[in-house]
């Protein structure tokens, strides 16, 4: 049975504004597309589309929120701006090791360009790429014979450059207590993978190929942190293009970490301001027949059903349901929460493939956006992208609630990574309707408050200066008096002061409290508890600091002995640390749902 938030056929219903952002699946040969169509605010409609070919992988997620206000800021100029993931990417079907991706890619291209002119009845075009997604700007605008207007932001001349990129983040993207591996064919840059075989059709990129004028009007957008390109202004202007080119700051911190990401207002005013002097030909639109996006809100894939949610107070949080096809009832429910800011497809888009497994064995499985992050509103009053924002446990009952409505009375379990397994550990210590918790590589020392983040910071000293100390040209300078070590000797002591402390209270026979009692409240509750760990992640670190000796050797009080996963990264990055972790959290899932 459809919610009565499901959007699609009853979105007309959803009490949002007529100018707010509308996700739709298109579906062109049968390999569905996620998009979202914001539309021209009105009055001064432009009657023209533009359509935004994003970046991929990694820079994707840190670019998310920066990429979604740059598509409300041209819907804002009255241009009708269309936003997707390419097939394999994002929420759309496929994964990235099927073959032709590049050629995906561009047909995705084509699928959005196609729907944005009928759905507004209009044939003026322009597309905005940044990244990997001015590569294919270039080409799609070029196989189409052109388009209007085009903007590259960030564009590379050839792919030779663009593989440099994607080599140089698998390098520095490499994540603590993960060994590095040696040279390998396949490109696993900051946990997403380019194979071998795209790789090699990327290296063979080049503007000079482009035979094509792809748009009579082209702007370059560079980056204030790398040398200017003159290859591809070049080429532009030898096919007969108008090329102006600005400079812009902020692109390298947009794609900071996501947590940490910045929005390149100088970077967004350059490309808005560029547009608004288009004035696209009213008569184009005559050309086009206007008829709507196929499949709203609701998109078919092998053994499941997908389908686009908005919840809680004012419809305001966003949210994807993966479940069964037809009126199967589900063995079980599943909520999953994405880590820091990003949005709900998961670090390195681990829950998009895990989500569809799951309903294909008979799921449910809702993940959602956070309130101020990805698609979902924050609540009044409160600020975008925050980690732990206060309306977190608030949205969390919200998505319960949802999930208790379409499918009552199933098993729920609860699944989190980073600061989604801690709302998920707060959900369940503060009773909310749950049954299970799976909580990944949980910063169990956010509940110190300022006192945790010190720890942390101790920590990562103590770890420093211990890595030192088996430097014997460090041991030289000390003994030379050039180099001190007090600040060791006091991070020693206070590490050996706390570890003293954990016997003394079993000793004592106190009653556990810290983080040993909250663990103690959510076992009361008779909520499994299942604690996942990359080796030497700091929560695990502070796990071992704060909790009995007998529940790390799966004695007592066995359902906190926590699994511990090697070679993981604190994001699970690696392939093999990723399968692994997906094994895991299945396993627990069938588990609960034998209780």
């Amino acid at each position: 049975m459809l919610s009565a938030a499901c959007l699609g056929e009853q979105e007309a219903a959803a009490p949002f504004a007529a100018s707010a952002p509308r996700p739709y699946f298109i579906d062109p040969d049968g390999r569905f597309l996620l998009a979202w169509h914001h539309p021209a605010a009105r009055p001064g409609k432009r009657h023209a589309s533009v359509v935004l070919c994003p970046p991929l992988g990694f820079d994707y997620a840190c670019a998310y929120r920066a990429w979604r206000l740059l598509a409300d800021r041209i819907a804002a100029l009255g241009f009708d701006a269309f936003r997707f993931d390419y097939d394999g990417t994002g929420e759309s079907a496929g994964n990235p090791e099927e073959p032709d991706r590049p050629g995906a890619w561009l047909r995705s291209v084509d699928a959005v360009i196609d729907a944005a002119q009928s759905t507004t009845a209009s044939g003026a075009i322009a597309l905005v790429g940044f990244d990997v997604g001015a590569m294919l700007a270039i080409q799609a605008a070029a196989r189409r014979g052109g388009v209007d207007r085009l903007v590259l932001w960030s564009a590379f001349s050839h792919g030779r450059a663009c593989l440099r990129a994607l080599r140089a983040l698998e390098c520095f993207g490499r994540e603590e207590h993960v060994p590095e591996v040696a040279a390998q064919p396949d490109i696993h840059a900051a946990g997403y993978p380019v194979t071998a075989a795209t790789a090699a059709t990327l290296a063979r990129w080049d503007i000079d190929a482009i035979a094509t004028r792809p748009a009579s009007d082209v702007l370059l957008v560079d980056r204030d942190d790398r040398p200017d390109d003159a290859g591809t202004a070049v080429r532009l202007e030898t096919l007969g293009s108008r090329v102006s080119r600005v400079r812009v700051s902020g692109t390298a911190d947009m794609l900071a970490q996501p947590v940490f990401s910045k929005v390149p207002l100088h970077a967004l005013d350059a490309i808005c301001d560029w547009l608004n002097e288009w004035r696209p030909r009213r008569e184009v639109a005559a050309r086009v027949s206007r008829r709507p996006l196929p499949s709203a809100g609701i998109a078919r894939g092998e053994g499941f059903v997908e389908r686009l949610v908005r919840f809680g107070p004012s419809n305001r949080l966003f949210g994807s349901v993966t479940a069964p096809p037809g009126a199967q009832v589900p063995r079980s429910c599943v909520v999953l929460l994405t880590t820091g800011t990003e949005h709900r497809v998961g670090p390195s888009r681990m829950y998009v493939p895990l989500a569809r497994a799951w309903a294909a064995a008979g799921r449910y499985v809702l993940r959602y956006d956070l309130g101020g992050v990805g698609d979902s509103a924050p609540a009044p009053g409160a600020d975008e992208n925050v980690v732990y924002p206060a309306g977190a446990i608030d949205d969390l009952r919200e998505a319960l609630a949802l999930v208790e409505r379409e499918a009552p009375g199933r098993r729920v379990i609860v699944v989190g990574l980073c600061s989604g397994g801690w709302h998920a550990l707060q959900a369940a210590r503060v009773g909310l309707r749950l049954d299970a918790v799976a909580a990944i590589n949980s910063p169990l020392f956010v509940r110190e408050g300022p006192r945790g983040a010190a720890w942390l910071d101790e920590r990562k000293d103590f770890i420093r200066y211990s890595r030192a100390l088996r430097d014997p040209a460090k041991w030289t300078k000390a003994l030379k008096g050039r180099l001190s070590y007090r600040h060791f000797a006091q991070l020693a002591a206070a590490s050996a002061g706390r570890a003293l402390a954990r016997p003394l209270r079993q000793v004592l026979r106190r009653q556990p409290g810290g983080l040993a009692g909250e663990l103690e409240e959510i076992s009361v509750r008779r909520i499994s508890t299942l604690l996942v760990f990359s080796r030497g992640d700091s929560g695990l670190q502070y796990f071992e600091l704060c909790t009995p000796a007998s529940w790390r050797r799966g004695r007592g009080r066995e359902a906190f002995a926590p699994v511990v996963i090697e070679a993981a990264g604190h994001t699970f990055r690696p392939p093999a640390a990723q399968r692994a972790l997906c094994q895991v959290l299945t396993d627990f899932v069938a588990r609960e749902e034998q209780q």
